[in-house]
């Protein structure tokens, strides 16, 4: 590979940060992503006429995908809309997620991939298998110049101008707590839970339409409406020849009204949920796209009192996914929540004791943090704490990042401080470290990518496609 790529700041570097539910692409330097774009993918079904000269005279079925917030909010028939994400977090078509990443670099971006190095924000649960198909993909199938991965925590805590904090990132799928110490992700003492926006989207949805009784209905669908009253029934009239939508498409524009609700009227209380201490708080107007209106109180705090207290505010049904308390991928058991906290004050940290520590408690990239269902995020801080050698607690705790888009919450990051102080004696010293911008916290990891891959001194650490190709393992150990 050139000198270029090693020797100087300006490699046309892109970072790549696939989240949840929306994939963020853009140039490494760059203040925020060029293009932001939804975690799912149009999915249709058609049906290709084998060639007459061929045995099998029987119909191949291929998918034809489509991407891009404007093209998924184009109704179309028989035309599934799905996430490139399963429910642990993983990706689950690699065909879409290629789709997706042509879309950015080849229209958005409007690159040539080979031209270019790419860094990639992988989430703390990542397995070997799934980066190995990231890698094959970028390698074999985009043939760009070189790679590296990095911890999205690890990246978030940069963006904030730190080496070592706890990372508390609130997304839509998940919530994670992972401790970084010195540059380097703790994956022994990450925690994530599906207290997240997902959940919240789905406690909502479930009061709407079982409740209330409402019909959510995409503005799509409507041609037109009549203004209404306060909770009157709306007046509206759809659209003729409205294509027949399948049910991934209908959950998928009901999930966006719902989003929609959820940012514009749900409040955190900054502590924990009392009826009777927010009866009388200013309601919130909303209007739906049919028309229909309301005002909305209490129940604002209520439904994200779910992030907290997952239990006793939960409308819903179990979360997505089945199996025990603990990730089947990770057996290890979880320490009794209901005991006392385990902290030790350690003002000042012995740079040899850190050195001895980091090299007993740093782990590979295939190790996963467990996911422990229906339990609140103060609950992950405690366990991410009890699973974190006591030397490193005064340290983690003196940075506390809050980010991810359920950050955006207002009283969210007030509510983190109050249940870290709960949690910890009262001579502890903490802080929290949450940005004042809006996309500074939703894209946190992708701005701590893109400080990181235009620096001079990370030049080195690229694995170019030619080192991959003499040596597979080359990422695992390039890459922590």
């Amino acid at each position: 590979m050139s000198g270029a790529l090693y020797g100087g700041d300006d490699v046309g570097a892109i970072v790549v940060d696939i989240g949840s539910h929306t994939t963020k692409v853009g140039f490494a330097g760059a203040d925020v992503p060029h293009c932001v774009l939804p975690s799912y993918v149009s999915r249709t079904k058609v049906e290709t006429a084998m060639d007459q000269t061929d045995d099998s005279s029987a119909p191949k079925e291929e998918f034809q995908y489509a991407v891009g917030t404007t093209t998924l909010g184009v109704p179309k028939e028989n035309r599934e809309i799905v996430p490139l994400l399963d429910d642990n977090g993983l990706v689950a078509d690699w065909k879409a997620l290629e789709h997706l990443l042509r879309h950015a670099f080849d229209r958005v971006l409007q690159v040539k991939p080979e031209e270019k190095c790419v860094m990639v924000s992988e989430p703390t649960w990542v397995t070997k298998d799934q980066r190995d198909k990231m890698t094959e993909l970028l390698f074999e199938t985009f043939n760009v110049r070189a790679l590296h991965y990095v911890k999205s925590p690890v990246l978030s805590a940069f963006a904030n101008g730190r080496g070592t904090a706890l990372v508390v990132d609130s997304g839509a799928q998940f919530t994670s707590v992972t401790p970084v110490y010195d540059g380097v992700a703790l994956l022994e003492a990450a925690r994530r839970t599906r207290c997240a926006g997902n959940f919240v989207t789905r406690q909502l949805k479930h009061v709407l339409e079982e409740d209330l009784n409402l019909d959510l209905v995409p503005s799509c669908k409507i041609a037109s409406k009549t203004p209404v009253a306060e909770d009157v029934l709306p007046i509206w009239k759809p659209k003729a020849n409205f294509p027949t939508l399948t049910a991934s498409a209908e959950e998928y524009y009901k999930n966006e009204i719902i989003r929609d609700l959820q940012a514009s009227v749900c409040r955190v209380s900054d502590k924990p949920f009392v009826e009777s201490q927010l009866n009388n708080i200013p309601t919130t107007p909303y209007e739906f796209p049919n028309g229909y209106n309301n005002n909305w109180g209490i129940e604002r705090y209520k439904i994200v009192e779910g992030f907290f207290n997952p239990d006793k505010f939960r409308y819903t049904a179990p979360f997505e996914g089945s199996g025990p308390t603990i990730d089947p991928l990770d057996p290890r058991s979880i320490t009794d929540p209901n005991s006392a906290p385990m902290y030790v004050s350690c003002i000042s940290v012995n740079p040899q004791l850190v050195a001895v520590l980091l090299s007993s408690i740093k782990c590979s990239s295939s190790l996963q943090p467990r996911v422990v269902r229906e339990v609140g995020i103060a609950q992950i801080i405690d366990q991410v704490l009890r699973a974190c050698d006591v030397e490193t607690h005064q340290s983690l705790l003196s940075t506390v990042v809050v980010c991810g888009s359920n950050s955006l919450y207002q009283g969210f990051e007030e509510r983190v401080h109050t249940e870290i102080g709960k949690i910890t004696p009262r001579a502890f010293k903490f802080k929290i470290v949450a940005s004042q911008s809006s996309q500074e916290r939703m894209y946190s990891a992708w701005i701590g990518g893109s400080i990181y891959a235009s620096l001079g001194t990370f030049q080195q650490l690229w694995v170019t496609r030619e080192a991959w190709r003499d040596d597979k393992d080359v990422i695992e150990m390039r890459c922590s």
